[in-house]
């Protein structure tokens, strides 16, 4: 039996490890925010406005991943 995977099912993997890297940096972004709030007696210092994600920032992540698997072999 055979353990070869067709296009669709790494192209499928390589959305979902994308997914998982934008949904890292988002957190990432939003803890470095947490961890530079002061207070000044009852009032917040700073705002913040969270960053939005979108299907493309998966997507171009994706693309990049793919670049860099096609490409690998060509050093």
């Amino acid at each position: 039996m055979s353990n070869s995977r067709n296009g669709y099912e790494i192209r499928a993997d390589l959305l979902g490890l994308a997914k998982s890297l934008v949904e890292f940096n988002y957190q990432a972004k939003i803890q470095e925010y947490e961890y530079s709030l002061r207070k000044e007696g009852d009032k917040v210092v700073q705002e913040f406005k969270a960053p939005t994600l979108y299907p493309k920032d998966i997507i171009a992540m994706a693309q990049e991943f793919n670049e860099f698997v096609a490409n690998s072999d060509k050093k």
